[in-house]
């Protein structure tokens, strides 16, 4: 490099120092500054995660009303049937999943996703019919979760 390129850079440079201390980057008060935005930013952090509670569930607070009682490990209604339907379909299979796919979904919006597992319910009963060419099921169970 030539020197006037060598005093240009370093004329540069030395303007860039002196806009950073006038900011605060590269003295003492930039120090002290430096320090304090990072606690205050954990310190933001912290204080909210703290406050903040995850939404574990999405529970309504309905299934209270009901008697409930613990069975076999999971807390279940003791003497509140829900009832699901299929409406006609192609095979006997597929009416049965339609009847616990309604009882599922009338079971979450009443008390929540949590109660409306059908692999959970307790006094399952399903009954089916064929007329006309297609099936109907009829679904009923005590939600349990």
């Amino acid at each position: 490099m030539r020197r006037t390129e060598l005093s240009r850079l370093s004329q540069k440079s030395g303007t860039l120092r002196t806009r950073m201390n006038r900011l605060g980057f590269g003295s003492e008060r930039g120090k002290t500054m430096g320090l304090k935005v990072p606690l205050a930013l954990i310190a933001a952090v912290v204080a909210i995660s703290s406050f903040s509670v995850p939404v574990w569930s999405d529970s309504t607070g309905f299934a209270s009303m009901h008697d409930l009682r613990r069975e076999r490990g999971r807390l279940c209604m003791s003497d509140h049937w829900h009832y699901g339907t299929s409406g006609p379909q192609k095979s006997k299979s597929r009416a049965r999943r339609a009847a616990i796919r309604s009882w599922a979904s009338f079971t979450a919006m009443e008390y929540g996703s949590d109660w409306a597992r059908w692999g959970r319910a307790k006094s399952k009963r399903a009954s089916c019919s064929r007329a006309s060419g297609s099936w109907d099921c009829s679904v009923e169970a005590r939600p349990c979760r």
